[in-house]
C-alpha cells in the first residue's frame, strides 16, 4: 500500500506540478519561435539554411552543436535544478536539462525552414529514474529518436536515454 502511495505522489508531482514550472515540459503544442536569436545559434541556423543541405545533414549539424555546446548530467540535473526554470538561450554553455537542449534543436531545426512542426515530436518519459524528453523527428518517413542530452551518458546518435538515464 505504501508503494502506491509514492506511486500517486510521484505521479502527482510529474503530471500536476512539474509542467507548471518548467517550461517546455509538455511541448506537445505547437512551437512560438523567437523574434531573435543569439549569435551562435543564428549563424548554425543560417548555415543550414544557406548550404542546401539535406534533412538528415541539417539534424546532424544541430545535433552537433548542440551536443558540444551543452551537456547533460545527472548530477546537475538535480544541482542545477533552477537551469531548467530559465529560457535555454539565455545559457550559453555548459550543462542544461534535457527541455532546454531539446528547445534549441527544435528552434534550430525549425528557423532552418527544413522542418515544420509536425516532423517533430517531444518525447517524454515520466517513468525513467528523472522525468525525462527527448525528441522524435521525421526523416525519409520513419521517426527516429534523438537525444542530445543522452550523449553524455553514452549514447549515440538516433538513440534515447535508457530507463535509469
Amino acid at each position: 500500500m505504501t508503494f502506491i502511495y509514492y506511486l500517486l505522489i510521484y505521479l502527482f508531482f510529474v503530471w500536476v506540478l512539474l509542467p507548471l514550472v518548467v517550461p517546455f515540459l509538455y511541448s506537445k503544442n505547437k512551437l512560438t519561435l523567437p523574434e531573435s536569436l543569439p549569435q551562435p545559434i543564428a549563424e548554425i541556423v543560417s548555415q543550414i539554411k544557406f548550404n542546401n543541405l539535406s534533412k538528415e545533414e541539417a539534424l546532424k549539424i544541430a545535433y552537433d552543436f548542440v551536443t558540444t555546446n551543452y551537456k547533460g548530467s545527472r548530477i546537475k540535473t538535480v544541482t542545477e535544478f533552477w537551469k531548467a526554470l530559465i529560457n535555454p538561450l539565455s545559457i550559453k554553455s555548459g550543462f542544461m536539462h534535457c527541455t532546454g537542449q531539446n528547445y534549441i534543436l527544435r528552434v534550430i531545426l525549425l528557423k532552418s525552414e527544413l522542418f515544420d512542426q509536425g516532423e517533430i515530436k517531444t518525447v517524454l518519459r515520466p517513468l525513467n529514474f528523472f522525468i525525462h524528453q527527448n525528441l522524435q523527428v521525421r526523416l525519409d518517413a520513419k521517426w527516429i529518436n534523438i537525444d542530445p542530452w543522452a550523449k553524455s551518458i553514452g549514447v549515440p546518435y538516433k538513440g534515447h536515454a535508457p530507463f535509469i538515464g
